[in-house]
């Protein structure tokens, strides 16, 4: 993600649910089933807060989140956000190798 802000299509995107089930979560809608409603704030929370440490330190890693390594050509961490949230060493290598041809 290249932008500075998390929006709905992020969400939902990396919670695999449409944006419309994200919107109405996110505003209280009755019509949403409780552990998407969970899911999704849960998720908007990680990522904004994963942001605002960057924002305010230069540094996601902060309280409340999962630690966050430096990507190195030694460790190739990435944070991947999903409903199981976490850093993953040398993620899609397959298709970084693609992408540096």
């Amino acid at each position: 993600m290249s932008k500075s802000r998390i929006t709905i299509k992020d969400l939902a995107r990396e919670l695999n649910i449409s944006t419309s089930t994200v919107s109405r979560a996110l505003a209280d809608k009755w019509d949403v089933n409780p552990e998407t409603r969970k899911a999704v704030l849960e998720l908007a929370e990680k990522m904004n807060q994963y942001w605002s440490n960057f924002i305010k330190t230069g540094d996601p890693n902060g309280d409340n989140v999962p630690a966050w390594s430096t990507y190195t050509d030694d460790n190739k961490s990435t944070m991947v956000f999903d409903t199981t949230s976490g850093e993953r060493v040398d993620y899609d290598a397959e298709l970084q190798e693609l992408i540096s041809q």
